[in-house]
């Protein structure tokens, strides 16, 4: 599989690399402009380094420190997107939020698997130090030749950070295929310490969800982890994102997000009733970008790929972790612990704790114009946003994050062996990550 770890868009050409704000373009349509107040006009962005006092343990020398990150992307120019709107942030205020906090389920309904999906490079950009919120529109070509360059340095591969106490992982062989199709969880409580690769994947306290680190400062989760369902707005902050929560143990600290990129979940009506997966799943996806001040050090982060689909099928050793809700049917219940029910003796082992199939689960196929894929790995409220990864070799890659059960109790469904939906890492995912991860090393 070590061939397949990269984005496949033809490369075209770079542009200047820029930092405290992501670099946009000077031309602005008719009805857009630069805040009045904004400090860094937007032309000048481009060319402004990011200006920051990092407070981490790593030594220079170390993988997951600044420097050495900063040394993988040096001389790499990123490509400067169309800004196509500006306008400051709106969020829920915390006493307006309407949509019940950490049970990280979306409004979204059923299409059939062969709708078509939207492909875009047009995402939205918020600055939550600076309050604002860019529309902005990438060039195809211009993001695959930064993926592709960037890839040959591999800034894709994953990164073990600093140790922390806790039991290995340990194999996983074997396949499960259910993901709660005839009733059946496969689902295993992790405990309080679980060791790589469980240590990159965490809490997303905004919302509620699951996130993985992708890069130093990214986080992958999913845009409806991050929005109020009800209010159709991004819900208050702070946010943070806690690796490796388990109850109050956080080893590396709460980490503060400082902004993030999404798709279209908003613009394209998925807070609000009766739209489709088709239309909804490929824009449920969000980078957060962490605040670079990592005073107990860096769990490290997983690598993250773009495979076709036979290479997503048979890929070894497929995961899905989760911090899973208490209080839903198909909360986790191995026998012994018992989420299904808030309050019970055993409930507290859900929301705080991640837990995981032990085997490999199975992946269906693609769909929605090959932005989603099916997959069986067990999953419910609070896996939103949780990784789909795949085991090379000891070397961990995302593939996908969790976005939709299409049925829990499946049992004459056409979907039966794989009920479960996440949005695949294609190439203009791939992209955005790769962006991200040079802009912010």
């Amino acid at each position: 599989m070590g061939q397949k770890h990269r984005s496949t868009e033809a490369p075209k050409r770079g542009l200047a690399r820029g930092s405290v704000l992501i670099a946009v373009a000077v031309a602005l349509p008719a009805g857009g402009c630069a805040l009045d107040n904004d400090p860094y006009p937007v032309a000048a962005a481009a060319n402004k380094r990011e200006v920051v006092q990092p407070q981490q343990t790593a030594g220079a020398s170390s993988p997951t420190s600044r420097e050495t990150q900063e040394a993988l992307v040096a001389g790499v120019d990123l490509p400067i997107p169309e800004l196509l709107e500006q306008k400051p942030l709106e969020t829920v205020g915390p006493a307006n939020a309407t949509t019940e906090p950490f049970n990280s389920v979306s409004l979204m309904s059923p299409s059939p698997p062969d709708a078509p999906g939207r492909v875009s490079t047009e995402v939205v950009w918020v600055d939550l130090e600076r309050r604002i919120e860019q529309r902005l529109r990438f060039d195809p070509q211009q993001l695959g030749q930064v993926a592709a360059q960037l890839t040959a340095r591999g800034v894709n591969k994953p990164v073990r950070g600093d140790d922390a106490s806790g039991a290995a992982a340990g194999p996983q062989t074997g396949l499960t295929p259910m993901g709660l199709s005839y009733g059946v969880d496969n689902r295993q409580f992790l405990g309080f310490w679980p060791s790589w690769p469980y240590t990159t994947v965490g809490r997303v306290h905004a919302r509620g969800g699951t996130g993985t680190l992708v890069g130093r400062r990214v986080v992958l989760t999913c845009a409806h982890c991050i929005t109020d369902e009800v209010a159709h707005a991004y819900w208050p902050q702070p946010w943070y994102f806690v690796p490796r929560q388990s109850n109050t143990g956080a080893p590396w600290g709460s980490l503060e997000v400082q902004g993030f990129m999404v798709g279209s979940y908003i613009a394209t009506g998925c807070t609000e009733i009766g739209h489709g997966w088709a239309e909804c799943v490929p824009q449920d996806w969000a980078l957060l970008v962490l605040k670079d001040n990592f005073p107990l050090g860096h769990p490290g982060w997983l690598g993250y790929a773009s495979l076709g689909l036979q290479d997503t099928i048979n890929a070894a050793n497929k995961r899905s972790p989760g911090y899973p809700c208490c209080g839903n049917p198909e909360s986790p219940f191995d026998g012994t612990l018992d989420c299904r029910v808030c309050g019970g003796p055993t409930a507290w082992t859900c929301s705080d704790f991640q837990w995981s199939q032990p085997s490999n689960c199975s992946i269906g196929g693609f769909e929605y114009s090959d932005l989603a894929f099916t997959h069986g790995c067990d999953m419910s409220p609070g896996h939103s946003g949780g990784p789909i990864f795949y085991d090379d070799g000891g070397n961990y890659y995302v593939i996908g994050e969790n976005s939709v059960q299409m049925c829990t109790t499946c049992v004459g469904a056409p979907n039966t062996a794989n009920p479960n939906l996440a949005r695949r890492i294609d190439n203009n995912l791939y992209g955005f990550i790769s962006f991200l991860r040079a802009l912010y090393p």
